[in-house]
């Protein structure tokens, strides 16, 4: 007699990604239309409006949010080295996908700093005084 696995019900059989190398360029594209969208806006309209001023604060975290999605096409446009979920515990990654995990580490542990940042650079003094203390503790966990 041969042992055959029983066949999961269909709610619990693995789906298959949604995510893929288009997505994510797909996403880095709109991303960057919105960094150009806002980084036009801040450094022509600054001049005219002060709170559009403050905004070019906000420019760092769309520029990291941008890298993340960028890194992420640039893991899925290597789909032959990735695993399935169920194998990834016994696999290994290659080089290429190692050195892009570890260059999204550091973008993301920035983000909270990058985050604290443009909330203390709003133009309201308040903030710039309640923000310091976190910001420069963002900056020291990262």
């Amino acid at each position: 007699t041969s042992f055959r696995r029983p066949r999961l019900p269909a709610q619990h059989r693995p789906r298959p990604m949604c995510w893929s190398l288009p997505v994510s360029i797909a996403f880095a594209a709109v991303e960057l239309v919105a960094l150009v969208f806002l980084a036009r806006r801040c450094y022509l309209e600054s001049a005219t409006n002060e709170v559009v001023a403050h905004q070019r604060y906000v420019i760092p975290l769309l520029v990291s949010i941008f890298l993340i999605e960028a890194i992420e096409a640039g893991i899925w446009a290597d789909g032959d080295g990735l695993s399935g979920v169920a194998e990834a515990m016994h696999a290994t990654c290659s080089e290429r996908n190692r050195m892009l995990t570890r260059m999204a580490g550091v973008v993301i542990f920035f983000q909270p700093f990058i985050v604290v940042f443009a909330c203390r650079h709003t133009g309201y003094s308040t903030n710039c005084e309640l923000l310091r203390i976190p910001q420069h503790l963002a900056l020291i966990t990262a």
